[in-house]
């Protein structure tokens, strides 16, 4: 009877456990490559009892700071047999930082597995490439993460398109040389712009069998890349001569990639263009044959953007900037033969895509003595905006003079007191403590005295604008700080568009292995036990967030007006700038611009190519004349940290003026002014800092698109112009006072230049 007992505990035991909910594999990053600092896309799939039930995926991990939190995401699976999959998408914060997923129904959570990066040899990146093998043995793909200071190339392709001998050429060190990652399936590629996030390049082909095959324009994955493009993503299209079906017909996939209008496929005959193109010696051999064919390439009427290079009418390059992104076309495949066996393959696709030439001579990195505890130019801006008002820093030498004093006044002091004066030696008993209380009190009153009893924000926020394709971005670097321990809900205002998906606010890392960095080298403690909260339904939100007494923590945040090709009918700047045009001539760029801002602008600089123009001062409402006649300069005086950028009495001289830029400024304008133009000015070679947490943001590419760049400050009387960031506590029971910060408000704009 026992027995029997036994076996059939034994058989429910198996049988929940065969039905349990389980999850199978957890895949984080594209093909296991991805960034701390940047949004993550993780692939769950699940098998089981209740697995059609999931309908949320909570992630939970720490930020840069150690500081738990979890990001909720709405999903709704894809099923294949039994299996269920779907991708949720999360910012990680320490190389070693531990995730733990949550499938979650409606209202409980159903099961849960907690996971940890393999950091091991295996899983370290070497070379320009790594290859991984998929999940491990216990369903998990969680490698290291890719270096901050390494670009990340994603590849679609049947190779690497010359990309690998185009990075060899760069020059660079290890710590900094970009990694091709190759996609040979559109299953890994993600389906939200935001799994594309820590992306530099994109290399786009037809090269590899099968893989647009049932895919349409309307594809997630198509405008998951669209949008990224559009936000300030390269994209290089080589579709090749297989590629007429994927080009025409209204839903055709690649389309959208196509810079003018197809009208029917073409053939080069002869690589001379290609070799005076690449300055080659090296001749393409082509024949027509099976082994060395001519190039099939799409014929394109109409091309929009700047026409690089053409043969006859058919053109080989085009440029073409998409709203802040760029895309860079080349007609013909450069997976396959003739251009997969010339030698100068690396060489030309180096020069397609503008690499290494759009350094700045004359420009040399500052030498700091001290540290500055960051390595990024967002961490500058994080440094700039750490200094509040009414909180300031008791001077070491008073500290010492207190320590001196309090020294004498327990020891000598008190023993000549109580020995000789009072003749009471035990009386040390009471003026003891009484020391002691004194003192306690003045460090007291000194803390106070230092420090603001209020919550307090300084923000950045910088407002970009396309008007020719009516799109607007404003990006909010926030830094908060709390007079005492307690957790905050923050908001981004809502003043642009109504569409939260465009909306976002998140934890803000830290570049480096400093305090609070992304790549620590110690262990922190957690001082929190519960996560505060990011939802993808209210993706504009934290909420939560614990910041402890007299400290501060960074955030930043992007609303996006237009991205979908329609503005928003309260969208205050979708609308301005929509009448300024300038045309070339003689090489400059000549027209009319009225200030449509509400607010006056300030140090307003015009750049195109390799000159700026000095415009100043333009008040709201004002028109003002751009032509040969405007103050211009060199775009490399434009590195120095002064507000104005370069000054009227040094035109003369110019070798007088500091073309250095100062790491350890803390003045938001020229960060920014240099974050806009970071390669032209030669990256970290010249400035001295990376730009690894916001290369969206730099417009260097534009330029050599034939557009004008527009950046001025905001008058510094309109502080509060376009200020995005809300800070609440999260307990209404513990009110605290706010006050306003610091706020500053830059405004940078990309005019097309017409030629005459």
């Amino acid at each position: 009877m026992a027995r029997l007992i036994s076996v059939f505990f034994l058989l429910v035991f198996y049988a929940q456990t065969a039905c349990a909910l389980e999850i199978k594999t957890v895949e984080v990053g594209i093909d296991g490559y991805y960034k701390n600092g940047f949004w993550t896309p993780v692939a769950v799939s699940w098998v089981g009892e209740h697995a059609d039930q999931v309908a949320r995926i909570e992630l939970e991990t720490v930020d840069s700071d150690g500081t738990p939190v979890r990001t909720e995401s709405d999903v709704k699976a894809s099923r294949s047999n039994e299996t269920f999959r779907a991708t949720a998408y999360v910012k990680l914060g320490r190389n070693t930082g531990a995730v733990t997923v949550r499938l979650c129904s409606a209202d409980a959570v159903l099961t849960e597995k907690r996971i940890l990066p393999a950091l091991t040899e295996a899983a370290e990146i070497r070379g320009t490439s790594r290859k991984t093998t998929g999940p491990d043995s216990s369903g998990v793909l969680f490698l290291s993460p890719v270096p901050q200071e390494r670009p990340i190339l994603l590849v679609l392709a049947a190779n690497d398109a010359g990309l690998q001998d185009a990075v060899g050429m760069l020059r660079l060190k290890e710590t900094r040389r970009p990694i091709l990652v190759m996609i040979d399936s559109l299953d890994k590629f993600p389906r939200n712009r935001r799994g594309l996030d820590a992306v530099e390049l994109i290399c786009l082909t037809n090269s590899v069998p099968g893989m647009w095959e049932g895919t349409t324009s309307k594809d997630a994955r198509i405008l998951a890349m669209v949008q990224w493009m559009k936000l300030g993503g390269h994209v290089l299209f080589a579709p090749g001569g297989k590629s007429e079906s994927l080009l025409t017909g209204e839903d055709a996939p690649l389309k959208p990639f196509l810079p003018g209008r197809f009208e029917r496929m073409a053939t080069l005959r002869q690589g001379k263009p290609l070799e005076l193109f690449t300055d080659s010696n090296r001749a393409i051999q082509m024949d027509g044959s099976e082994v060395a064919p001519f190039l099939e390439m799409p014929f394109l009427a109409e091309p929009q953007g700047t026409l690089v290079l053409a043969e006859a009418d058919l053109p080989l390059i085009i440029r073409k900037p998409c709203g802040f992104g760029m895309l860079t076309y080349f007609g013909a495949d450069l997976t396959a033969a003739p251009l997969s066996d010339w030698r100068q393959r690396g060489q030309f696709v180096s020069k397609l895509l503008d690499w290494g030439e759009a350094k700045s001579k004359g420009t040399t990195v500052s030498q700091a003595l001290i540290h500055p505890g960051y390595r990024d130019l967002s961490g500058q801006i994080r440094s700039a905006l750490d200094r509040f008002d009414g909180v300031t820093t008791i001077p070491f030498s008073l500290i010492m003079v207190l320590i001196a004093v309090y020294t004498l006044l327990i020891g000598p002091v008190d023993w000549f007191f109580v020995h000789r004066v009072l003749k009471k030696p035990r009386l040390t008993w009471i003026t003891f403590p009484c020391w002691i209380v004194l003192f306690c009190w003045i460090a007291t009153a000194l803390g106070y005295g230092h420090r603001t009893q209020a919550i307090t924000v300084n923000s950045v926020d910088l407002i970009d604008m396309v008007p020719s394709e009516r799109l607007v971005r404003i990006s909010t670097w926030g830094d908060v700080y709390s007079p005492k321990d307690g957790r905050y809900d923050l908001t981004l205002a809502s003043g642009e568009t109504s569409k939260k998906d465009h909306r976002e606010l998140y934890w803000l890392g830290l570049s480096g292995r400093g305090l609070g960095g992304m790549e620590p080298q110690t262990v922190s403690l957690n001082l929190w036990d519960q996560p505060y909260e990011y939802r993808d339904a209210k993706p504009d939100a934290l909420k939560g967030v614990p910041i402890r007494v007299r400290s501060t923590k960074s955030f930043f945040g992007q609303e996006i007006d237009g991205l979908d090709g329609d503005v928003s009918d309260d969208a205050k700047f979708g609308k301005s700038f929509q009448n300024v045009t300038f045309k070339q001539a003689d090489g400059f760029p000549v027209g009319t611009l009225t200030n449509d801002l509400p607010v006056d602008l300030e140090y307003a600089v015009l750049v195109y190519k390799t000159w700026v123009f000095k415009l100043g001062r333009i008040e709201s409402g004002k028109t003002i004349t751009v032509g040969n006649d405007t103050i211009r300069r060199e775009l490399r005086m434009l590195l120095n940290t002064s507000r104005a950028g370069f000054e009227d009495d040094l035109y003369a001289v110019p070798g007088r003026q500091k073309l250095t830029f100062d790491t350890q400024s803390q003045d938001v304008w020229p960060i920014l002014r240099t974050m806009t133009f970071f390669k032209t000015f030669g990256g970290y070679d010249s400035i001295g800092l990376h730009n690894t947490l916001h290369p969206n943001l730099d417009w260097s590419e534009l330029l050599a698109a034939d557009r004008a760049i527009f950046v001025a400050l905001v008058d510094s009387s309109d502080d509060e112009f376009a200020d995005q960031l809300r800070v609440q506590p999260s307990e209404t029971d513990q009110p605290i006072a706010t006050q306003p910060g610091c706020h500053t408000t830059v405004v940078r704009i990309v005019f097309p230049v017409e030629n005459r």
